[in-house]
């Protein structure tokens, strides 16, 4: 065996391990988790038994069965980032949908905080256009100075 074998071998049991971790956090559900370790495990066999390749690579008229693992590498890796894009497209149009919930829920709120404030102010307004009835006082006014010196 090589020494790009056992490291290989090593980096898929890492992946295998993180892959079980992340799913007893819940990071990922039972299907990813199943599809991710089977990856892994595939990797794995290819890694101890290199000469597994031969076998497609002869079906898809392929000369070398390392090529064959190359390609189905890229193929994969383009269905990823599909998948990704695929994802990300339909996490933000529900971002938008909820945007616009909120946003409809608070001018809602703010409608009615508004409301209710246009209405305490006519209710203050009311009030005070009520006549109020003075006071008549009592006193007698007082006598200005030049009042007093006539007399």
């Amino acid at each position: 065996m090589l020494i790009i074998q056992y490291l290989i071998i090593l980096f898929a049991a890492f992946l295998i391990a993180r892959t079980i971790v992340n799913f007893q956090k819940r990071k990922i559900d039972l299907k990813q988790a199943i599809l991710w370790i089977i990856l892994w495990l595939v990797l794995l066999v290819i890694a101890i038994m290199p000469e597994v390749m031969g076998i497609p690579a002869t079906l898809l008229g392929i000369q070398r069965s390392v090529d064959v693992f190359v390609y189905i590498g890229i193929i994969v890796l383009f269905y990823i980032c599909f998948y990704l894009y695929s994802k990300i497209e339909s996490h933000r149009e529900k971002i938008t949908r909820l945007a616009r919930i909120i946003a409809i829920q608070q001018a809602q709120t703010e409608g009615l905080l508004i409301g209710k404030a246009e209405k305490r102010i006519s209710v203050l307004k009311k009030a005070n256009k009520k006549p109020t009835k003075k006071k008549v006082s009592k006193k007698k006014p007082k006598k200005s100075k030049k009042t007093r010196k006539k007399r």
